[in-house]
């Protein structure tokens, strides 16, 4: 409610989707275990999950680049996948297809995707591979295998073009060394006292 003004859409918290949401067939029973939603839904809202499945897993390519805007908040979307890949995340959409909330916005009746769960990001998932691997993960192709969503997406130039813009923009602005840097040295300032606490009391007990 407060980032988007309106609580009460569909929110979903998919698992075990990877390769990106899938068409289930017409039967709404068939997407509750994998999509999972919080609390009630519509028979419209359900209905619009069902049309968007539909739409990236069967829609020709043209029907694709023409109906994906009404269904997805497309910007929100390519900065959703830039930000977990500039930040090595593959525990999460772009790996196992979790990790994420997936919200109908009511005034749009559009999909956005939200971040959740990032503790294993910054390339230390240790399930596919070292830190040294991970922090090489590339930006062209940030996913596990293939992904309907991205994949269509990016085959639009004008799209992968977008994608683009936004890392750059986010390495000029976000992702950069010194102020990583600078927010590394708060963080550990701010922690020095509670870790000595913690230190004193773990030894007072020994």
């Amino acid at each position: 409610k407060q980032h988007f003004g309106d609580g009460t859409g569909m929110l979903l918290k998919p698992e075990g989707l990877q390769g990106g949401p899938k068409y289930l067939g017409d039967d709404w029973k068939a997407y509750e275990d994998k999509f999972r939603p919080d609390g009630k839904v519509s028979a419209d809202q359900k209905k619009r999950l069902i049309q968007f499945t539909k739409l990236l897993s069967e829609a020709s390519d043209e029907d694709f680049a023409a109906g994906i805007d009404s269904f997805l908040d497309v910007d929100a979307f390519l900065r959703f996948i830039a930000t977990n890949a500039l930040l090595s995340n593959l525990d999460s959409y772009l790996g196992f297809g979790h990790n994420y909330y997936l919200y109908l916005v009511p005034s749009s009746n559009k999909f956005v995707f939200i971040p959740w769960d990032m503790d294993l990001s910054l390339a230390t998932w240790p399930a596919v591979g070292t830190p040294e691997q991970l922090v090489e993960l590339s930006i062209h192709h940030p996913h596990a295998g293939d992904d309907i969503l991205i994949d269509r997406l990016f085959a639009h130039p004008e799209t992968k073009e977008r994608y683009l813009g936004i890392v750059r923009e986010l390495c000029s602005s976000t992702f950069v060394k010194e102020k990583l840097n600078a927010r590394l040295d708060e963080i550990e300032n701010q922690l020095k006292e509670p870790m000595a606490r913690e230190a004193a009391a773990d030894k007072a007990r020994s």
